[in-house]
């Protein structure tokens, strides 16, 4: 019994190791966006709207990436030993997105392209989004999916991947 928790662990211990490069994307993308900027520079929006939308988005993101955090950490201490429910998924950010976090670090790095009226940084912005999209959040999803079986795919049914209920 002990061995197949040992693998069960070290799995766990290899898919999480991946999922940590996941964040790695939009920082990659924001550098190669920001010297892409500094050698091919185009301005994307007129100044006097720049400040205020990049501003928020700069503020507002980090906001919603500790309330993730938070809401992620209080579920871990809650449910160690208790039995998992779809409805204990539908916590804080998680009740509006399955990837708060990510979608934070997405607007995060959308703010700094906007507020440097970069149109590389976004385009950077965007396709870190589409990679973390479309490679890992799928392996996330699968993790979850066999750690909590039909409790996560009633969420997953329940909210979507980015935005808004289903």
């Amino acid at each position: 019994m002990d061995n197949i928790n040992e693998q069960n662990e070290d799995k766990e211990v290899k898919i999480h190791h991946f999922l940590a490069y996941s964040p790695m994307i939009y920082l990659i993308g924001l550098i190669a966006g920001f010297f892409a900027d500094i050698l091919y520079p185009v301005k994307i929006i007129p100044e006097t709207i720049v400040l205020p939308i990049g501003f928020v988005l700069i503020i507002l993101s980090p906001m919603l990436i500790l309330w993730a955090q938070h809401s992620s950490r209080n579920f871990r201490k809650e449910k160690k030993l208790a039995k998992i429910e779809t409805k204990d998924f539908c916590k804080g950010p998680y009740r509006l997105t399955r990837n708060p976090t990510y979608l934070g670090l997405f607007f995060l790095v959308l703010g700094f392209g906007i507020l440097a009226n970069a149109i590389l940084i976004v385009l950077m912005a965007v396709i870190s989004f589409l990679i973390v999209n479309f490679i890992f959040l799928k392996k996330e999803e699968k993790l979850l999916e066999r750690k909590f079986g039909g409790e996560y795919l009633e969420y997953k049914k329940s909210v979507r991947r980015w935005l808004g209920k289903k």
